[in-house]
């Protein structure tokens, strides 16, 4: 055996101790396993679904609050939309009495019995609007008494002042009705600027000036028949008072229209009320102002006719006006049902993307017993592919070995990575020992 033999296996026999060495186990080259990471643990699947069930709830939560808020803000929206119809309805109805009890009292107030049809046709259409919303609108009390009052009227309606007066208490009432509806509905405070002034003329300012005009003109021919109250003078008086509040109103329901035009918004009902507000405007015009000299029975003639005038156009333009207010809540109902709808779509949205999210973090393969065996097999593959590498260090036949086992590794990485469904870092854990230069690889 020569010299560099005997070299040769002593370098072997060193390199075959140094293996048990700890601190040689560490070196790459030696033959040896690099340490293995620690597997990370992993959470049962009972608090996984806990947290995955957490985390969605924290997301649904505030979008809830946000539907849930803006869905009772579109509902309310709508239901005041909707009662404010009623209440125009039941307003319209109200107006049309009005324009029949100034009517029947001017004639009256002349001294002729008045028709009592179209009283009795306003009285049913106030009967019709009270079963439908009057319940709702807490006025049905009202109106009963109301009605009876009008029964008594229409059936001894009386002459003169007297008829004055007790007509005057029977249509001051059924303002009174008209207003009291308008609250209940919330016509009188709605947010919105063109329904709000269209509301302010139809419940207040046009039956008012009718009502105004065929007051001045029945106490103008009741001071010059010499059935006013207190003689001629205060006669004159009352009826230039009731002028004055009729050219207040007129100017106030001119405004009221003005604005409410303005401000309608996307939907113009503008065209629709021209005409019956050039007429009402045309009759409040032609009215004739207070005498100032001596008061003839033909100036209070041409008073009463033009209050004639004023209660036709008057009704045509209170239909108008209602007409056109209804038509503005209705489209707002129908906007507020919208955004609703949208309200729906995002809730549902927001649900089903809480129930995707739930679904990608719940765990998707139970961890069995298989499984379990499996991983044991493996890790047992690996002890034995070790153990092999370790008997054999520095040779020819490791190097060999350590490669295959590389391979070896990687198939069963890629094993468990398709049973488990997650990711495994597989590194080369045996690196080939160095060939010593000139030695002998028996």
């Amino acid at each position: 055996m020569s010299a560099a033999h005997s070299a040769t296996r002593k370098a072997r026999a060193h390199d075959a101790s140094a293996d048990s060495q700890p601190e040689a186990a560490a070196r790459p080259g030696d033959g040896e396993l690099l340490p293995a990471p620690v597997p990370r643990r992993r959470l049962p699947k009972s608090r996984r679904l806990l947290a995955a069930v957490l985390l969605v709830g924290a997301m649904l939560a505030p979008l809830g609050l946000a539907v849930s808020l803006a869905w009772a803000h579109s509902s309310a929206d709508v239901t005041a939309a909707q009662d404010e119809r009623h209440g125009a309805g039941y307003v319209k109805a109200l107006g049309n009495l009005v324009v029949a009890l100034g009517g029947a009292q001017s004639t009256a107030v002349h001294g002729s019995r008045p028709d009592a049809g179209p009283v009795d046709r306003a009285v049913a259409q106030v009967n019709a609007a009270d079963a439908a919303n009057g319940q709702a609108l807490a006025v049905t009390t009202h109106w009963t008494d109301l009605r009876t009052r009008i029964a008594h009227l229409t059936s001894s309606p009386g002459t003169g002042r007297a008829a004055y007066d007790r007509f005057t208490e029977a249509v001051d009432l059924t303002l009174d009705l008209v207003l009291r509806a308008g609250d209940a509905s919330g016509l009188v405070v709605d947010p919105v600027l063109g329904t709000r002034y269209l509301a302010d003329a139809s419940l207040t300012q046009l039956p008012a000036a009718i009502v105004q005009a065929g007051r001045h003109a029945d106490l103008l021919h009741l001071a010059v028949t010499g059935h006013a109250a207190g003689g001629v003078t205060p006669g004159r008086l009352d009826a230039a008072t009731a002028r004055s509040e009729f050219d207040r109103a007129a100017d106030a329901l001119d405004r009221d229209v003005h604005v409410a035009v303005d401000n309608a918004g996307g939907r113009s009902f503008g065209p629709a009320l021209v005409a019956p507000m050039d007429d009402f405007r045309a009759a409040a015009d032609a009215f004739p102002a207070p005498p100032n000299d001596r008061l003839t029975a033909g100036a209070a003639d041409a008073a009463d006719q033009g209050a004639g005038r004023l209660r036709e156009s008057g009704l045509r333009l209170n239909d108008a006006v209602l007409d056109g207010l209804d038509g503005l809540l209705t489209s707002r109902a129908g906007t507020d049902g919208g955004r609703r709808i949208a309200v729906g779509l995002v809730l549902v949205l927001g649900v089903l993307a809480a129930a995707a999210a739930l679904w990608l973090l719940i765990p998707g393969q139970p961890d069995t017993a298989a499984r379990r065996a499996a991983s044991a097999d493996d890790d047992s593959e690996r002890a034995g592919a070790t153990e092999q590498v370790r008997r054999e260090p520095g040779s020819r036949r490791s190097e060999e070995t350590a490669e295959a086992l590389a391979e070896i590794r990687a198939l069963l990485g890629a094993r468990e990575l398709l049973r488990s469904g997650e990711l495994v870092r597989v590194g080369r854990a045996v690196r080939p020992g160095r060939r010593e230069s000139g030695g002998d690889p028996q």
